[in-house]
């Protein structure tokens, strides 16, 4: 796969996202969806370490020049395997751990929430979801788990404000779980899921079970409704002049 490295060792799936910034197009979630499948179907795995072999980004968010010219119905398609994506990693049974290196910025922000948890490299990286400045809300199936994962008030000021935030904020936030050094990051992320997944998986998973089926079905209720209005709002007027701004910086 190009845009998509994976490897296990001793038990833990180590998926490194390997194409630049990690801008995620149709390829890319592709190419995640097949690795998260065959991840899910191996039984001898015990966790996964989401990080990437960018110095600089963990990832950008959405491949905007990939996407800016789809028709509405092939953008539609790309929105369900979008939160297909996120949605499988969300709920594996196993546990997750993203190893942010660098900069996650909207959709890159969106893939490190869907683990369970975040551990951050120390640094000048920045972490937010900037969609409402270009005119877009967050995807539904991320509002929501942000929601869950830090509170309304937080979730609230994340997405309304639109800013990126360093470290400290993030860690105040509940968006990270840990800032280390980045030498140590990825050794830190795989000790802390198989710390995890030395205990008993089926124990583990039902607990994970009990939080992930009750959002997901929270989300499932509206998202078809939702995706729709995320569609029309991506095709809007101001929207294309800021997604075409923002396309500058790929």
């Amino acid at each position: 796969m190009d845009r998509i490295r994976f490897e296990i060792i001793d038990g833990i799936a180590i998926l490194s996202m390997s194409n630049g910034k990690n801008p995620q197009g149709s390829g890319f979630v592709e190419e995640m969806n097949i690795t998260l499948d065959m991840i899910t179907k191996d039984r001898e795995i015990k966790g996964l370490v989401l990080s990437s072999d960018h110095e600089r980004f963990f990832s950008i968010g959405l491949d905007l020049p990939d996407l800016i010219d789809l028709s509405k119905d092939e953008f539609a398609s790309f929105l369900d395997s979008y939160n297909r994506m996120c949605l499988n990693l969300y709920t594996m049974s196993i546990p997750t751990v993203a190893a942010i290196n660098g900069h996650a910025t909207a959709g890159g922000c969106i893939i490190a929430m869907m683990c369970d948890h975040r551990f951050m490299a120390e640094g000048r990286s920045i972490m937010g979801l900037n969609e409402v400045k270009l005119g877009v809300p967050v995807p539904y199936h991320a509002d929501r788990i942000l929601h869950d994962m830090i509170g309304s008030r937080n979730a609230m000021e994340m997405m309304a404000s639109g800013d990126f935030y360093s470290t400290d904020r993030l860690l105040e936030l509940g968006v990270i779980d840990r800032v280390v050094p980045p030498e140590e990051l990825v050794d830190q992320a795989t000790e802390h899921v198989r710390s995890i997944g030395g205990s008993p998986l089926e124990a583990f998973s039902a607990i994970k079970a009990n939080r992930t089926d009750a959002v997901t079905a929270w989300i499932e209720e509206s998202r078809s409704k939702k995706d729709a209005e995320f569609v029309e709002m991506w095709y809007s007027e101001k929207a294309r002049a800021g997604l075409r701004a923002a396309m500058e910086k790929f």
